[in-house]
C-alpha cells in the first residue's frame, strides 16, 4: 500500500504510534521542577496560546480543542509550569472513553524551549494519576514517533499499532 501511495504522488506527513498503558499505578518519577495542574477555564487565553504554539495549531483550532473538551464527560486539560518560568511551557488533555474504564491521553505538547526538560513526563504523570482517582483501568493514546512515542514507551506505555497519515503533493 505504501508503494501505492508513494507511486500517486503521496508522502507520508505523520507517523504516530498507538500505544496503551494497562497499568495505571506505575511510580513515574518526574522533574521535581515541573509542577502540573488541572486547568480552569480562566485558563482558556494560556490553554489556547500553548496549544498553538507547541503543536503547532491555528489559534481558531486551539480555541475549539480548548473549548468542546470540557463538554466531554469528564474531560480535563492540563498546564505545566516549570519552575522560574511565569507562563505554562506546555499543555495536555484527557477524556475517559465513553462507558469504559479507559483513559484517552490527547492533546499533550511542550514549547520548544522547554522540550527535553521532563515537562511531558509529569503531564504524563499527573493525568494517569487523575485518570486512577476517576477508577479508570487503563490508557490509551496517539503519539508522535519522534517526539512522544519514545517518551511513552519508557513509561511502560506497549505500542499496539501504527498510524500514519498520507497526504497528496506533500512530497
Amino acid at each position: 500500500m505504501v508503494r501505492r501511495l508513494e507511486a500517486a504522488g503521496f508522502a507520508k506527513v505523520l507517523a504516530q504510534a498507538g500505544q496503551v498503558l494497562t497499568h495505571l499505578g506505575l511510580a513515574i518519577q518526574a522533574n521535581p521542577a515541573v509542577t502540573v495542574r488541572q486547568a480552569t477555564p480562566e485558563d482558556r487565553a494560556a490553554l489556547i496560546r500553548v496549544y498553538a504554539t507547541a503543536y503547532p495549531l491555528p489559534a481558531a483550532l486551539a480555541a475549539v480543542w480548548t473549548d468542546v473538551l470540557p463538554l466531554a464527560a469528564g474531560g480535563r486539560h492540563y498546564l505545566a509550569f516549570l519552575e522560574g518560568v511565569e507562563e505554562p511551557v506546555a499543555v495536555a488533555s484527557m477524556l475517559p472513553f465513553p462507558e469504559s474504564t479507559v483513559a484517552v491521553m490527547q492533546g499533550a505538547a511542550t514549547l520548544h524551549a522547554y522540550r527535553g526538560q521532563g515537562v511531558y513526563t509529569a503531564l504524563m504523570a499527573t493525568r494517569l494519576a487523575d485518570a486512577r482517582d476517576m477508577g479508570l483501568e487503563a490508557a490509551i493514546l496517539q503519539a508522535d514517533r519522534t517526539t512522544s512515542a519514545p517518551i511513552c514507551a519508557n513509561l511502560g506505555f506497549e505500542e499496539v499499532c501504527s498510524i500514519d497519515l498520507y497526504a497528496w503533493g506533500h512530497g
